[in-house]
């Protein structure tokens, strides 16, 4: 496998990871407001429970059609300011979300939390591991 192919891998997974730690967290204080302070492994089992209904719906989206959609949209576009690569992963999150919120026919706002910060990692990952590094061949 080529080196750039590891490393949008290795972004992806990991901003994917990032993601899920937001949504779990958002989904723990959400448990945690009506069930109260009681044992940990409970609100951790709700929690889960909770956030398991769409996680292989997400999973497929992210995996299937915002990690090409972005990694293609940085590879084609190289913009001057750093900043950018964080903004528009968040701003294709969000689209993502939005898609899928019409898909399930709801808006789950955990779930958009999961997008739009695993877009905004992707951005920080891809231009701090590809570009700022100059590990890759598109590296300015």
């Amino acid at each position: 496998m080529r080196k750039e192919t590891w490393l949008v891998l290795n972004v992806s997974f990991w901003s994917f990871a990032a993601g899920f730690v937001i949504h779990l967290f958002s989904g723990l204080f959400y448990v945690s407001s009506f069930v109260g302070e009681r044992d940990p492994l409970l609100l951790l089992m709700l929690t889960v429970y909770m956030l398991s209904g769409n996680l292989v719906l997400h999973g497929f989206l992210y995996f299937a059609v915002a990690v090409p959609l972005m990694a293609g949209l940085f590879r084609c576009w190289n913009p001057a300011d750093p900043a950018m690569y964080p903004l528009s992963g968040s701003g294709i999150g969000l689209a993502v979300a939005l898609v899928a919120a019409f898909l399930v026919k709801t808006v789950d706002w955990y779930s958009m939390m999961l997008w739009v910060s695993a877009g905004f990692v992707f951005g920080c990952l891809w231009w701090n591991r590809l570009y700022a590094a100059g590990e890759s061949q598109y590296a300015t």
